[in-house]
Parts: C-alpha cells; sequence; structure tokens
C-alpha cells in the first residue's frame, strides 16, 4: 500500500512539472518562416507576394497531371 502511494505521488509530480514547463515553448513567433502578421511589410515583401503569386502560372502541372495528356483523355473512352 505505501509502495503504491508513493508510486502514485511520483507519477502525478511526473505529470505536473510535464505541464507546467511548455507554455512558454509554444507560445513563441516563428523566426525563420514569414507570416502574414510580419510578411506584408515592405514595398520589397508585396513584390515577393506577387512573384509568387504570378509563378503558379509558370508551372505545366494541374493536381499533378501534365495539362495537355489530362485534355486527350477526355475525347477518349480512358476516362
Amino acid at each position: 500500500m505505501k509502495y503504491l502511494k508513493l508510486t502514485l505521488l511520483l507519477l502525478i509530480s511526473m505529470v505536473v512539472l510535464a505541464t507546467a514547463g511548455c507554455e512558454n515553448f509554444l507560445s513563441e513567433e516563428p523566426l525563420d518562416q514569414r507570416v502574414e502578421s510580419n510578411f506584408y511589410e515592405t514595398q520589397r515583401d508585396a513584390e515577393e507576394a506577387l512573384v509568387a503569386i504570378y509563378d503558379v502560372l509558370q508551372w505545366n502541372t494541374v493536381v499533378g497531371f501534365h495539362v495537355p495528356e489530362m485534355l486527350s483523355d477526355i475525347a477518349s473512352d480512358d476516362v
């Protein structure tokens, strides 16, 4: 009985210590990534966002399929 109480006390204290020290760690701002709250601060940031939007137009795929191949398969019975 004494061993059970000691084990339970040790387990509860480990759980309390494990959950008590995480609050500041989880609320830190990501410094290595650009997020919406710290991205649009200069004109260069806005230009980078515009370039990233127009970069998608250069891709030759749509959801993993090559566009001409996908359109040619629509007219056949491979669909």
